[in-house]
């Protein structure tokens, strides 16, 4: 017969086995110590799944620490990350492209969201109605982000070529206020400036809708290679902790929209108004890498100085940190 001490000891070894097995199946890394990220954040309202994390200190349940660094584009926020004040970027696939020309070796490692929200706003004292009326007007513009793509590809869409209107290179920041000075008649940009111009402008306003298919982008989260390759861990609680975010948002949407109406600086009510044009997922599109192609195309036509040989568009996203994510 066993002895009594050996029977405790047998089940002391079967709680603990009890233990590990249902942390196992809960897949909650258990928080050592936090590792920190920095993100260079535009404020978009299509990186919500973030402001939730913090808000709802989802990061730190998986042992990460978010902290936030303030750009006004994806433009900016790319060049945080090369000069090293950030770790990640929150950036479109087009000013990514600008970079990866020159820098492939900075890699797209998750998509946080889809929009087709890059949309125009003008003034109706200018005689705009409709997106035929901007031939010829001064418009607005964040060069190399999706404001320019977008606004090219609406102009495409409504019979017009890049010569048929006055491009103003313009921060976003700024574009509610010179549309109300008459510096220019309207203005392509992405939420929350255009809810923000209307605001500014009242009754004269008028937000020119487009088909959807007419340009819908990506934000994605771009880190260096190294760092990725150095941080593989961490990175992947942070994704992990994206993906539950995803699932609180979709459960408690009136909280989110709080949440992310105070990070963005928007009145919820506006922002309720137009949750519906951002479908927040993280997940990395399988046509991406062509997406990517057609970007780093028209980024080096509009380049002073082309690029003889652009970088190979399958090299520039990083599946790993979301494929071993996503089997969380």
């Amino acid at each position: 017969m066993l002895k009594k001490s050996s029977i405790i000891l047998i089940l002391v070894i079967i709680a603990i086995i009890g233990v590990i097995v249902i942390i196992n199946k809960n897949k909650t890394p258990a928080v050592i110590g936090k590792k920190t990220i920095t993100i260079a954040d535009p404020r978009p309202i299509s990186a919500a799944l973030l402001y939730v994390a913090i808000e709802k200190n989802i990061f730190a349940k998986f042992g990460v620490d978010v902290k936030l660094l303030p750009v006004q584009t994806g433009d900016e926020a790319l060049k945080a990350i090369v000069g090293k004040s950030a770790d990640i970027a929150i950036a479109a696939v087009t000013p990514y492209a600008f970079l990866a020309i020159n820098k492939p070796e900075m890699k797209i490692f998750a998509t946080i969201a889809e929009s087709s929200d890059s949309q125009i706003i003008a003034n109706k004292s200018k005689g705009i109605t409709s997106p035929t009326d901007l031939r010829g007007k001064k418009i607005g513009y964040a060069k190399t982000t999706i404001s320019e793509l977008g606004l090219e590809k609406i102009l495409q869409a409504n019979g017009m070529q890049r010569g048929d209107v006055q491009w103003i290179n313009l921060k976003p920041l700024v574009m509610p206020t010179a549309l109300m000075s008459g510096e220019i008649d309207a203005y392509s940009a992405w939420e929350p400036h255009l809810a923000n111009g209307a605001k500014v402008l009242g009754g004269k306003a008028i937000i020119l809708t487009v088909p959807k298919n007419t340009y819908t982008w990506q934000t994605n989260l771009v880190a260096d290679e190294s760092y990725i390759n150095s941080n593989k861990d961490t990175l992947e609680n942070f994704i992990k902790a994206l993906i539950e975010t995803e699932k609180f948002v979709l459960e408690n949407k009136e909280e989110s929209i709080n949440i992310a109406a105070n990070h963005v600086n928007i009145p919820a009510d506006i922002l309720k108004s137009i949750w519906s044009k951002f479908e927040l997922k993280i997940n990395l599109r399988d046509d991406l890498n062509d997406i990517i192609k057609e970007n780093l195309i028209w980024a080096n036509d509009r380049r002073e100085i082309k690029s003889n040989e652009l970088p190979d568009s399958t090299t520039l996203v990083n599946r790993s940190i979301l494929g071993y994510a996503k089997k969380y």
